[in-house]
């Protein structure tokens, strides 16, 4: 896992402070990135997406985002995997990065919902590595 350091560009990305939870379990981030970035199956262009919880009460592992312009198109499903909020991340800061070669798409490492000590991990395919 790489926490942004060294990726100028990718440092650029900005959280939207639109955030929303239910029931005080999950959340719901808004983000915006200036460049496109990679999850698990899919690539998501620069613009605004709605990261959430897709069954906040009985599955805290299913992620779903969603484009952020109406009407909403969901850009990804998926599986996550828990992980804990690397110290000294800072607080608006609610995505981190994985590696990647120059000139690829930086894949998203793991989305962290505002406030929350524990994130999603993305899962990707030995081949998406």
């Amino acid at each position: 896992m790489v926490a942004l350091a060294g990726f100028g560009v990718v440092f650029a990305v900005t959280t939207a402070p639109s955030i929303h939870a239910w029931n005080g379990r999950g959340s719901v981030s808004v983000l915006t990135f200036n460049q496109s970035v990679r999850l698990p199956g899919v690539t998501l262009r620069a613009g605004t997406y709605e990261f959430r919880l897709a069954d906040p009460i009985t599955n805290q592992s299913l992620v779903v985002v969603r484009d952020g312009s109406e009407p909403y198109e969901v850009r990804f499903l998926g599986i996550t995997a828990s992980v804990v909020r690397p110290e000294g991340l800072p607080e608006g800061r609610l995505v981190t990065f994985g590696e990647a070669p120059a000139g690829s798409v930086v894949p998203i490492f793991a989305w962290y919902p505002s406030g929350e000590r524990i994130g999603h991990r993305f899962i990707y395919s030995p081949t998406e590595r």
